[in-house]
């Protein structure tokens, strides 16, 4: 079931991160989009993220906690109690399934200076996840999603026309 949450990636809420994509009402994307995702994080701390902070995304499709087939880091930089967005993606959605948007991080470098530095991680089945959705591929979603309702309506219309005939019938015994 598709999903968006503001995550923890350190210490309380500290330092936050919430996802979500760039012209896209739903949480519906297709094997062959390459969908974009602003990336917001939150600095809920009295000093900047900067030097040379990195936080590591990805995309994962599969089942369960899926491993993330696509990573990268992102060099991010945000002042003190502020937030900052970043425009990531853009990759290909190959495969068919339950999608995430992992993101992680190992650790705060100089926790108390005025300026801490994030330091990113390889993403393996230990991420938090602020974004979830479906993968699909186009065919087999007009098959199994449209194609029934548009017959349900074809069925629906025969059997409104089957009693417009049946009524002008008896109407016809009758006289």
């Amino acid at each position: 079931m598709p999903a968006s949450q503001r995550v923890d990636i350190h210490r309380n809420g500290e330092i936050q991160v919430e996802v979500t994509p760039v012209n896209h009402e739903a949480s519906l994307f297709f094997t062959d989009e390459r969908p974009e995702f602003d990336l917001k994080v939150y600095n809920n701390r009295d000093s900047k993220i900067g030097d040379g902070s990195k936080l590591q995304w990805g995309i994962g499709v599969g089942e369960g906690r899926p491993e993330a087939y696509f990573q990268s880091r992102l060099e991010i930089e945000v002042p003190p109690n502020e937030s900052r967005t970043y425009r990531v993606g853009g990759e290909l959605l190959a495969l068919e399934g339950h999608g995430v948007f992992a993101v992680d991080s190992s650790g705060l470098g100089n926790p108390n200076g005025e300026v801490s530095k994030l330091k990113a991680r390889s993403l393996d089945t230990n991420y938090s996840v602020p974004y979830s959705f479906s993968v699909w591929d186009r065919e087999n979603y007009q098959t199994l999603h449209e194609r029934p309702v548009t017959y349900q309506r074809y069925a629906l219309a025969f059997s409104v026309v089957v009693a417009i005939l049946a009524l002008v019938q008896i109407g016809l015994n009758l006289i």
